[in-house]
């Protein structure tokens, strides 16, 4: 989801971006249902493999306030992404909009929109068992000044849709530790 928000042109790496969100939507939850489903997980592996291949478009936010937050406290890097998602989502909403209804669409999503996209993330981490906070995986307020600064100079921030300022770093952690969408 993250290299498909990339503004940058790579249009086979967007492409992939693409079909690798609708095998998660579709197996995911299967999985969650059933460890065992070996068809399932060999179609995540796909999914993982389409993922890391769309890196090539970029990446953004939710890695390098990620990276920051398992440097300093050591949390757990997937789930830490899983964690800022939607926090990210709706801060990058201004230049993701239109991509975002596109990929609503191609998800068969009710709501083809970046808010129908985040909710579906939403489900899809409760689903997971994924944490709803930062400050449920040990970040805390007293950490921000000392993250939001390394987010920004995270090589990852530069292919973020909209600037990762040091305010901008800030108001994501603040709004990924309170919960505040």
């Amino acid at each position: 989801m993250e290299a498909f928000s990339s503004p940058f042109y790579h249009p086979m790496a967007h492409g992939m971006a693409l079909e690798g969100m609708r095998i998660v939507k579709d197996y995911l939850p299967r999985l969650m249902e059933d460890g065992s489903d070996l068809e399932a997980r060999s179609q995540l592996m796909v999914a993982s493999t389409l993922g890391a291949t769309a890196f090539q478009k970029g990446l953004g936010a939710m890695h390098s306030l990620t990276h920051a937050a398992g440097g300093l406290l050591n949390t757990q890097h997937g789930q830490t992404i899983s964690v800022v998602m939607p926090y990210v989502l709706q801060h990058n909403r201004p230049a993701i909009a239109d991509s975002f209804e596109a990929l609503g669409r191609y998800l068969d999503l009710e709501d083809a929109s970046v808010t129908g996209v985040t909710d579906w993330v939403l489900e899809l981490r409760e689903t997971c068992g994924i944490p709803n906070t930062l400050a449920e995986i040990g970040v805390d307020e007293a950490h921000v000044a000392t993250l939001a600064p390394m987010a920004v100079e995270d090589p990852s921030s530069g292919s973020n849709p909209t600037p990762v300022t040091e305010q901008a770093a800030t108001d994501l952690y603040l709004s990924a530790i309170r919960g505040k969408l």
